[in-house]
């Protein structure tokens, strides 16, 4: 086999391995061990590992091995067992807290926190109470100057 021997993932994706080896082969491969309860692999044949596979943690990676052996086309020679390792990382999940109140005129300054280190990207959802200044944007901080234009009734941003 010729194909590299480490491959990383996100979870709910699959490796799309394409095996390859130093002679034209077919393929079949063997589930090796599986560390963080990644779910989704199993025994299979082909030229391609293409499992979709699935990490339980939302804060450490696991990895799946692969034990791919190539049989060559011509003669039916079966080559040496090869260990392919698939990390697959885990989804991050915000920790931070889900409601802020403010007074009109000021910023939320919400410092954006998850399970993992990550980077950050916001839309804007439901406004009610005619609330301004909200707009989509990246970064780890949303600290946009909303303002209600109502001196009775307070209004909401998602």
């Amino acid at each position: 086999v010729t194909t590299a021997n480490t491959v990383t993932i996100c979870s709910g994706t699959g490796p799309n391995i394409a095996l390859t080896a130093s002679t034209p082969s077919s393929f079949s491969w063997t589930v090796g061990t599986i560390t963080g309860g990644i779910t989704g692999a199993s025994n299979g044949t082909g030229s391609t590992i293409n499992q979709t596979l699935t990490n339980p943690s939302n804060s450490a990676a696991g990895t799946v091995q692969y034990i791919a052996t190539p049989t060559a086309t011509t003669g039916s020679c079966a080559g040496e067992p090869y260990t392919i390792t698939v990390t697959v990382n885990p989804t991050p999940t915000v920790t931070t807290a889900n409601t802020v109140t403010i007074c009109s005129g000021t910023g939320p300054n919400i410092a954006l926190t998850a399970s993992i280190s990550s980077s950050f990207s916001w839309t804007v959802g439901t406004i009610t109470g005619g609330i301004t200044g909200a707009s989509n944007g990246t970064g780890s901080t949303i600290n946009q100057t909303l303002t209600n234009p109502s001196n009775s009734a307070a209004g909401t941003v998602q």
